[in-house]
């Protein structure tokens, strides 16, 4: 009698084994849309106008793309994504607030400064419960063509694209270690959960891609971009299919898709004269 209950609990254990394996296969992911910088803004380059009335509507439609984007994610890919806010004090913070589904919600008093602000919201965030990141503002409004340009399976740091300034210099930097290296686009990014780590010192601004090569080391192995051209990131001087900023007037000049990265010479060493 002992045995025969022996062998019905090994079997048993066997099959909660196998039915814990199964549901762990199903096991949701999630990842986390995290939102910085100025809600309710207004006005081009360099402005700090915000909160005024008519700016209520083009957050709420910037707001709706975002939540738009997240629903997305959840059809396609059944991932669903959290959302971080961390802005400045608004007195629509209730409105903001309403446009999203429980959002972590932070404010700062006083002007930051994009990586700082950006930094702030990264150092909030339970890394043990996401398998990626994505980075852009409260104020960038995501169109539809970035839906299906979108790859949770990505498995490296991405930046939106190379950043076209002066058409000389093609958006290429160059730094003391005498290598090539491109001024991102930092509007929207993504971060794979293999590169947390490298969160605790992050980097929002054009000059990411350098910060994170003289930081951690990354090199074009660790780093990319999510389409193949540059473009101005200022959409108030040149549209693109993937976003525009809420506040101004978007340009009717577009992005020319004939401006392709140069992806070959990044991290190639400067020509000596």
């Amino acid at each position: 009698m002992l045995v025969y209950i022996a062998i019905v609990g090994i079997l048993l254990l066997i099959y909660v084994k196998k039915v814990e394996k199964y549901i762990e296969g199903f096991e949701e992911k999630k990842g986390i849309l995290v939102l910085y910088g100025e809600s309710f803004r207004t006005g081009n380059l360099g402005s700090r106008e915000r909160d005024c009335d008519e700016c209520i509507e083009t957050q709420k439609q910037s707001s709706k793309s975002h939540t738009d984007f997240i629903q997305y994610v959840k059809e396609k890919y059944n991932i669903t994504m959290d959302v971080l806010i961390n802005t400045y004090d608004t007195k629509y913070e209730a409105e903001l607030k309403s446009y999203y589904n429980s959002p972590q919600y932070y404010s700062n008093k006083e002007l930051l400064g994009w990586d700082k602000i950006c930094q702030y919201a990264l150092d909030k965030i339970d890394k043990t419960k996401y398998e990626f990141i994505v980075l852009t503002r409260p104020d960038i409004f995501i169109k539809p063509d970035f839906h299906t340009l979108f790859n949770p399976e990505w498995t490296k740091i991405y930046f939106l694209s190379l950043t076209a300034y002066d058409p000389f210099l093609r958006g290429l930097s160059n730094n003391e270690k005498g290598l090539y290296y491109p001024d991102v686009n930092p509007l929207i990014m993504f971060i794979p959960k293999q590169y947390f780590y490298t969160l605790p010192n992050s980097s929002a601004d054009h000059q990411a891609w350098g910060h994170y090569m003289y930081t951690y080391q990354l090199t074009e192995k660790d780093m990319g971009f999510m389409i193949e051209y540059e473009f101005v990131p200022n959409t108030y001087e040149m549209s693109n299919l993937y976003y525009k900023m809420i506040g101004r007037p978007e340009s009717t000049i577009p992005m020319d898709k004939t401006q392709r990265i140069n992806q070959s010479i990044i991290g190639t060493k400067l020509p000596t004269i």
